[in-house]
């Protein structure tokens, strides 16, 4: 993991690396579409999914943040034969986060575990993206740190939001819209899907266009 602060140069050192539940070597996806029917307000209920690897692969890249899992790429295994078998509302997805596994919530161990387990119980949750913008002057600093896993994850997390930019922008704006630890960034700028990619436009740019996902 890479602890990273627009307040200064973004430096860091691995804590350790994302554990990998097979597979490497897809293209760049979208996140999960939202399935028909859905409001666009809020959060998409939670859901359930058993899957039986039994001596199979998981079929499935996910990178772990710690209180949750985030699925990073859906290719074939034991997860495709369930997502064949499920309407498209419980297909696991792109950027969906695990929540629980055999009824436990998710803990740093838990990726690393289920790598070898035969079969998992999963609660997982499609987290609804909104958007923001937040602009600072030339000399204010964004005031905001953020971590990612190097090679694996898709977005940037919140740790702190210090004195800055966001933080005036936090106490300009209702609690909803606020960017809070623990927020992930999907994008910024329209940039997506690569944590120092990002991290560059914050640095270069002084109006932000963030999309966010957050936790309930």
């Amino acid at each position: 993991m890479f602890l990273c602060s627009c307040c200064t140069t973004v430096s860091g050192r691995e804590v350790e690396k994302a554990q990998e539940i097979v597979l490497e070597g897809l293209e760049p996806q979208s996140f999960a579409a939202q399935p028909a029917g859905f409001e666009l307000e809020g959060h998409w209920d939670p859901f359930t999914c058993k899957i039986r690897r039994e001596d199979g692969e998981w079929g499935m890249l996910c990178d772990s943040w710690g209180d949750c899992i985030q699925i990073v790429r859906v290719n074939g295994g034991k997860v495709g034969e369930y997502n064949d078998s499920v309407n498209a509302a419980l297909k696991l997805a792109r950027g969906d986060i695990i929540l629980q596994v055999d009824g436990k919530n998710v803990h740093p161990e838990s990726l690393r575990q289920l790598k070898h387990a035969p079969k998992a119980d999963f609660k997982v949750r499609r987290l609804m993206p909104s958007k923001v913008k937040v602009t600072k002057a030339e000399s204010q600093l964004w005031g905001m740190k953020m971590s990612f896993q190097k090679g694996r994850s898709l977005c940037l997390r919140v740790t702190a939001v210090n004195d800055g930019a966001v933080k005036e922008y936090n106490q300009a704006v209702d609690a909803v819209s606020q960017i809070k630890p623990s927020d992930f960034i999907v994008s910024v700028n329209g940039c997506q899907d690569d944590p120092k990619k990002m991290l560059e436009v914050f640095r270069n740019s002084s109006d932000i266009d963030l999309t966010i996902m957050r936790l309930p």
